[in-house]
């Protein structure tokens, strides 16, 4: 026989855990918006688009009825790239240039790493994307300036071939 899902005890306890300092808040790309026109979306939508159009292709018109999923759009692009015959480490580079003048020319609605950073119980932060925000967030709201330990950790595919699914 199941058990009833009881939510106010599950917030109980995560609410516990945070105070004991047991819980590890990961920031995702589903917190980065950026102003495009009138409507917020996501930056790392922004930046796959642009990774995409750099080599001449489009994300209305991928081929294979292929798209880039919500929250996973800069992986769906790199793979599509990679699956065209580019090398994924040759596509750092051309990441990073764009998501810096993607960065430069739009505001990011911080509002969701800015709560985050002011929950002071959380003492390690995640992030799972391949930008300084947190961090900087982190900085500007319990800091007067950087001060934030930093490390950085790489994950690399070991052979020097494009990969058949994700980086």
């Amino acid at each position: 026989m199941a058990v009833p899902f009881d939510a106010e005890e599950f917030w109980e306890d995560l609410l516990d855990f945070i105070e004991d300092g047991r819980v590890i808040p990961v920031a995702g790309p589903e917190l980065l918006l950026v102003k495009e026109g009138e409507e917020q979306v996501p930056l790392y939508r922004v930046v796959a688009e642009r990774l995409l159009s750099k080599y001449g292709l489009s994300a209305s018109a991928l081929a294979d009825g292929q798209v880039l999923r919500e929250h996973h759009e800069l992986n769906d692009a790199v793979c599509v790239l990679a699956r065209a015959g580019r090398r994924i480490k040759d596509l750092y580079r051309p990441v990073n240039d764009i998501l810096a003048r993607v960065l430069a020319e739009r505001t990011v609605d911080t509002e969701p790493l800015r709560q985050l950073a002011a929950i002071r119980h959380f003492d390690l932060f995640a992030t799972a994307t391949p930008d300084d925000l947190l961090a900087r967030t982190i900085d500007a709201v319990r800091f007067d300036g950087p001060e934030t330990d930093r490390r950085d950790h790489l994950c690399a595919q070991a052979a020097d071939r494009p990969a058949s699914g994700s980086p």
